[in-house]
C-alpha cells in the first residue's frame, strides 16, 4: 500500500484515498483517450496498408470500428470532466502536499494539451470524425 503524505486533517484515510484515486483517474483520462485513438488509427493503417486520411478509407469500414464507440465515450468524458477535475484539485489543495498536487496539475495540463493537439492539428481526428 502506498503511503500518503497528507496534511493533518480530520478526514479519514479511506475517504482521502478514494478521492485521490478518483483524481488520478480524471488526471489520466486524456492520456487514455489519446492512446486509444492512436491505437485505432495505427490498427486501421495496418489493416488498409496506408495511413488513413479523410474519407480514405472511412473509419466505419475498419474491422476495428467497435473501438469507435469507446473513443467517443472517452472524448466526451475527457471534455466534460474538466470542471470536475478543477473542483477536485481545489478540494485536494488543502489535503495533499503541495509538491504532489503540482505534479498532478502539470501532468493534466500536458495530457490536455496533447489531447487538444491531436484533436485540432492532426489529420487523425479529421479522419475519425468522418
Amino acid at each position: 500500500m502506498t503511503t500518503l503524505k497528507l496534511k493533518k486533517t480530520k478526514m479519514k484515510n479511506s475517504e482521502t484515498l478514494s478521492i485521490i484515486r478518483f483524481f488520478n483517474i480524471l488526471t489520466f483520462l486524456p492520456l487514455l483517450t489519446i492512446g486509444t485513438l492512436l491505437v485505432f488509427y495505427l490498427l486501421a493503417a495496418l489493416e488498409f496498408g496506408h495511413l488513413p486520411t479523410y474519407a480514405n478509407p472511412d473509419p466505419k469500414d475498419s474491422i476495428f470500428s467497435p473501438l469507435m464507440s469507446l473513443i467517443m465515450i472517452e472524448i466526451l468524458l475527457s471534455i466534460s470532466t474538466i470542471p470536475i477535475w478543477i473542483a477536485t484539485a481545489t478540494y485536494l489543495r488543502k489535503k495533499l502536499e503541495h509538491k504532489r498536487l503540482i505534479i498532478h496539475v502539470n501532468l493534466y495540463m500536458v495530457f490536455m494539451i496533447g489531447f487538444l493537439i491531436i484533436n485540432s492539428f492532426t489529420p487523425i481526428m479529421e479522419w475519425f470524425m468522418d
